[in-house]
């Protein structure tokens, strides 16, 4: 009974943990892959125009990407230099995108590499413009071999026009300025330092973000941890009452055995130990046992369950081993504590 209570803890713990590690790494793929989640842009680019993607002349200094780099703010996500301008290409209006390869941003559709006279279109423009891969196109009195096309998204990269950044700043004629600087940051802990920390760093700078999005993903993934690891709390208690009764059971059982040894010159310390260690050698053999058991259920559950895809964590074994042997041993010692008190007279004339 005792081994099995062990290993039912043990192997809860470890399911619900590695699905919750599994699950907390998914979300952050899951963010990254929706492209950029916040925005530095100047204070005056209007939250209007930013929405509806109308786009003048960058306002940005290029300097202040690299000082947000220096300031270690954004230590986990990842940042890129952003150069919008809304223009017109053969009469139908397109939003040119400035790429840079120094930092590349995961999103949706990635963006190949781009020579300074290729272009990237968006699937709405080569549709309306009847261009393809190979086609030579004119913006701005420079001329662009169309590279690739990418898939139609749903966003505004189905309107954009990607070419290399030092090449439409050079167009432009707007040497070393940005739009804006575009992140992906998926800890919440991260983008409110963030938050706090920008009007000190760049006064002249205002941040958006993508917050719905990020808080509903979040809230999602901290409601399920809670109850879930409320879940384990009640199983460790019941597999400690379970420990707690077999050593009860086996006290009474054995105190004769236990006077005896106690008349002969035994220790409270070593009638205690002779419990304690028992639960302990049964804690160890149901933490490892509770551990396989665990991380299979996990592997097997998480695809069909959540569609996650769930790998043993060996971490998780010494966690599982350590945490077996002291549930095993607290759930005994107050038993074989009142066990090391016997009265050996009264122990030996029972019948």
């Amino acid at each position: 009974m005792g081994l099995a209570a062990v290993g039912l803890a043990v192997a809860g713990f470890v399911c619900i943990t590695a699905t919750t590690e599994s699950w907390a790494s998914a979300i952050q793929t899951q963010l990254q892959s929706l492209g950029p989640t916040a925005f530095l842009v100047p204070r005056s680019t209007s939250i209007k125009a930013f929405h509806l993607a109308d786009f003048g002349m960058p306002q940005m200094p290029e300097y202040y990407l690299a000082k947000l780099r220096r300031s270690e703010l954004i230590k986990k996500g990842q940042v890129a230099p952003t150069l919008l301008f809304t223009s017109r290409l053969r009469g139908q209006k397109v939003l040119l995108r400035g790429w840079s390869e120094e930092t590349r941003l995961q999103g949706p559709s990635k963006v190949p590499r781009l020579a300074s006279d290729e272009i990237l279109l968006g699937a709405d423009v080569a549709e309306q413009l009847a261009l393809d891969p190979g086609d030579v196109v004119e913006i701005r009195g420079h001329s662009f071999r169309v590279r690739a096309v990418r898939p139609r998204l749903g966003t505004l990269s189905d309107i954009e026009v990607t070419c290399d950044l030092r090449e439409l700043q050079r167009m432009l004629g707007v040497e070393h300025k940005l739009t804006m600087i575009e992140l992906i940051v998926t800890d919440q802990t991260e983008m409110n330092q963030l938050a706090r920390e920008l009007p000190t760093l760049l006064p002249e700078m205002r941040l958006i973000t993508r917050r719905a999005i990020i808080k509903t993903q979040l809230d999602t993934f901290a409601t399920a941890r809670r109850y879930a690891f409320l879940l384990v709390g009640l199983i460790v208690l019941a597999a400690a009452l379970g420990i707690a009764l077999q050593t009860v059971t086996n006290v009474r059982e054995r105190r004769r055995e236990i006077g005896t040894l106690m008349a002969v010159g035994a220790s409270t310390r070593q009638i205690l130990g002779m419990f304690v260690h028992k639960a302990a050698i049964i804690g160890m053999a149901g933490g490892a046992g509770g551990y396989l058991v665990g991380t299979a259920a996990a592997a097997m559950l998480g695809p069909r369950i959540m569609g996650l895809s769930i790998r043993p964590s060996f971490d998780l074994l010494f966690y599982s081993v350590i945490a077996g042997v002291l549930l095993s041993s607290l759930a005994a010692a107050i038993p074989a504590f009142s066990a090391a008190r016997l009265d050996p007279a009264e122990a030996l004339t029972e019948k």
